[in-house]
């Protein structure tokens, strides 16, 4: 039992009324739609702000949903970045379907899940935001060119100059032409960091959705009222364990751009600020000058504007001007935002027989997708890429050059790398092939090896 904000949690009683309830909703999956607008409504009435959209067919057949939580609402619009970060992952239960994940980030680099909707077309919702790419999607597509060009890719995609962008731009086509034109082909402001029509911060990548479905993954199996359900589970307990976290820290920034901002500064006290004005520094560094303008936050390396965090050059700006460095950090990583973006409690949704239904949503009919199973068992986990690697713990090695990847069959070593020096005459010969014995019959009446058991003498004896 734990006092928090004068709320006495019982975090045992919370999780086991959390088990009753998936338990509950566990049974068969066409059971499962017809308990899921009741379920919904439940989940509206328990969390004050929760929206959700249910789509029947014609037929009284589920076509889509869409829900969030009233919480989530409330902190995007006050606390969190305008940036979503969308992905999507299938659905591994009897009925199938595709899950789609929205999530964002919060001042401390913590996954913010916003909503889930099972749908087709998300870009409907947002017609007028710009959608930009995943950086590790997009190198997954590269890998096949190598891993020079991967990392030539990255150096582009991170770049917070333009001039960096198109140097590094210019050397993956000197590198790799194809690459380079099936990048450029749909434009680079999707995927740049110093292209983009966005500030992109730390979304260069779409790990946090993907985080996400991976804590669903035992979820995924489940019917989708038990999915809601988990998912409402998840959540709680998140948003009680941050809060309380963020309620026992009191330093004025977050835990993790307190470490950025404590590394920038450490950097910031090796250099030489000229001028003393806040609207210009000239910061010097590797016998390069940079312009820091500390009254409208920008740096010549773009790193103070597009992060909303002080570079090194801008630490010793401040430094020289004696102000706080922590006055020019962003809103978003403060820790009294933090708190109040996980302050709102989740309340669990009440056993059904306390359900108290008005006659439109107990009598809603809702009938389970019409799906047709192929035959054999379903696939449980996804193909691994090529830079990720294999799942085997263990690396294949080859016995002849102990190089990795393949095996002495397929080894393309040569024998000898230099033709001047005279091999043995038995290097690189392969020793004949030990002939295998197989191991003599013996008799199964007196035990010996010169004949069977059917020409025993013993036998014709008796």
């Amino acid at each position: 039992m734990q006092r928090l904000f004068g709320i006495e949690i019982n975090y045992s009683f919370a999780l086991r009324a959390r088990n009753i309830a998936i338990k509950m909703m566990s049974g068969d999956f066409e059971n499962s739609y017809q308990m899921l607008p009741s379920y919904l409504y439940m989940l509206r009435s328990s969390n004050l702000g929760t929206l959700y959209d249910l789509e029947m067919k014609s037929d009284g057949e589920f076509h889509h949903m869409f829900v969030t939580l009233g919480q989530s609402v409330a902190a995007f619009e006050s606390h969190l970045r305008p940036i979503i970060v969308v992905d999507g992952t299938h659905l591994k239960g009897r009925k199938r379907g595709i899950l789609f994940v929205a999530v964002t980030k919060d001042g401390n680099e913590g996954v913010f899940p916003l909503h889930k909707s099972i749908r087709n077309a998300v870009e409907c919702l947002y017609p007028n935001v710009p959608h930009v790419l995943c950086y590790y999607h997009l190198q997954k597509n590269l890998a096949h060119y190598g891993l020079h060009v991967a990392t030539v890719f990255k150096a582009a995609t991170y770049s917070y100059r333009s001039d960096d962008f198109h140097r590094n731009f210019s050397a993956l086509e000197v590198l790799k032409v194809n690459a380079h034109t099936r990048l450029d082909i749909n434009g680079v402001e999707p995927w740049a960091r110093s292209k983009c029509p966005v500030r992109r911060t730390s979304f260069m990548m779409s790990n946090a959705a993907e985080t996400m479905n991976n804590r669903l993954l035992w979820a995924r199996r489940l019917p989708v009222a038990s999915l809601i359900e988990s998912y409402r589970a998840i959540m709680e307990k998140w948003f009680d364990a941050r809060c309380h976290s963020a309620a026992s820290r009191s330093h004025e920034l977050t835990e993790v751009v307190a470490a950025k901002w404590h590394l920038a500064i450490e950097a910031g006290r090796q250099l030489d600020v000229r001028g003393t004005m806040t609207h210009m520094n000239s910061v010097e560094e590797d016998h390069a000058f940079y312009s820091v303008d500390l009254e409208n936050q920008t740096c010549d390396c773009a790193q103070f504007e597009l992060d909303d965090i002080p570079c090194r050059h801008a630490c010793a700006a401040i430094r020289r001007a004696g102000l706080q460095v922590t006055d020019f950090v962003g809103k978003y990583f403060k820790q009294f935002i933090l708190l109040a973006t996980h302050m709102p409690r989740i309340v669990p949704v009440p056993h059904p027989m306390y359900w108290n239904l008005p006659e439109s949503i107990a009598t809603y009919i809702a009938k389970s997708p019409d799906i047709t199973r192929h035959a054999g068992r379903l696939k449980k986990s996804r193909a691994r890429s090529a830079i990720e690697g294999s799942s085997n713990s263990r690396p294949q090695v080859c016995s002849r050059c102990k190089g990795r990847g393949h095996n002495a069959r397929r080894c393309k070593a040569p024998l000898a790398l230099d033709l001047n020096v005279a091999l043995d005459e038995n290097e690189g010969v392969e020793p004949p092939p030990v002939p295998r014995t197989r191991r003599k019959k013996k008799c199964g009446i007196c035990r010996s090896g010169t004949h069977t058991k059917n020409a025993c003498p013993r036998r014709e004896n008796e």
